[in-house]
């Protein structure tokens, strides 16, 4: 049986959008630690600007 192995997110975006998505991520980790994940329902978006096709990160 032969499993593949799954790619990083990483390896399927541009820079741009990694760096996007790592920011997110850190404001994500940010309202944990402050405890505002009531007021904002625990909804945070960011746009990728050179992104051609809309996507939901």
């Amino acid at each position: 049986m032969s499993t593949s192995i799954p790619q990083p997110v990483s390896a399927h975006c541009s820079d741009e959008e990694w760096q996007q998505r790592v920011e997110l991520a850190a404001c994500y980790r940010a309202f944990v630690h402050y405890g505002w994940t009531d007021s904002i329902f625990t909804h945070l978006s960011a746009r990728v600007p050179c992104r051609v096709t809309p996507i939901s990160i």
